[in-house]
């Protein structure tokens, strides 16, 4: 296999894992998906917004730093720190978002989420079929955390943080379940 069929299998992987939080969450009022047991917490469309601000933010990133030039070639150390977060990410350990992003939008439906993330996913899919051969063995992103990544860590790093957020959706609905019983 092809490294951009490795890469394009866990693109794929991370559109399977999020039709299988979309198609769950079609099952909610909107009320529930705004639900906030407290103020200082996220509601589950605000945790949708994130994960897809993140993934437009990658991108651009991406797209911008190849313009401009400047990548330089993975080396042992981007495999480690990709094991760390992906080990992190799948842990019930709690983070507190970087400091580099804003806070996620509250507004949107399911349906209008949806719909942008399938623009933002085509966009994804163009980008990776059309990747330079040449760009191949280099770190094209600089997560916030844990340092330069390859295409194919980053989209490991997609799919772990999507995963880790899967968890707090399922805290939230818990959440939600437990006061409708109240």
């Amino acid at each position: 296999m092809s490294y951009i069929e490795k890469v394009l299998t866990k693109y794929e992987q991370l559109q399977d894992e999020n039709a299988l939080i979309m198609q769950d969450l079609k099952k909610l009022e909107s009320t529930e998906l705004n639900y906030k047991s407290n103020d200082k917490k996220w509601n589950i469309i605000q945790v949708l917004n994130h994960i897809k601000s993140t993934e437009a933010g990658t991108l651009k990133y991406i797209h911008k730093k190849m313009k401009y030039g400047g990548l330089k070639m993975t080396n042992w150390s981007a495999g480690t720190r990709a094991f760390l977060m992906r080990s992190l990410n799948n842990s019930s350990i709690k983070f507190k978002m970087p400091s580099v992003l804003t806070q996620p939008s509250v507004d949107g439906s399911l349906q209008s989420i949806q719909n942008e993330w399938n623009e933002l996913r085509d966009q994804w899919r163009t980008f990776i079929k059309n990747f330079p051969d040449e760009d191949l063995n280099k770190a094209v992103f600089r997560h916030p955390i844990f340092g330069r990544l390859s295409l194919l860590q980053t989209m490991d790093s997609m799919i772990s943080h999507q995963n880790h957020h899967k968890k707090q959706i399922n805290r939230i609905k818990k959440t939600i379940n437990l006061n409708k019983k109240i």
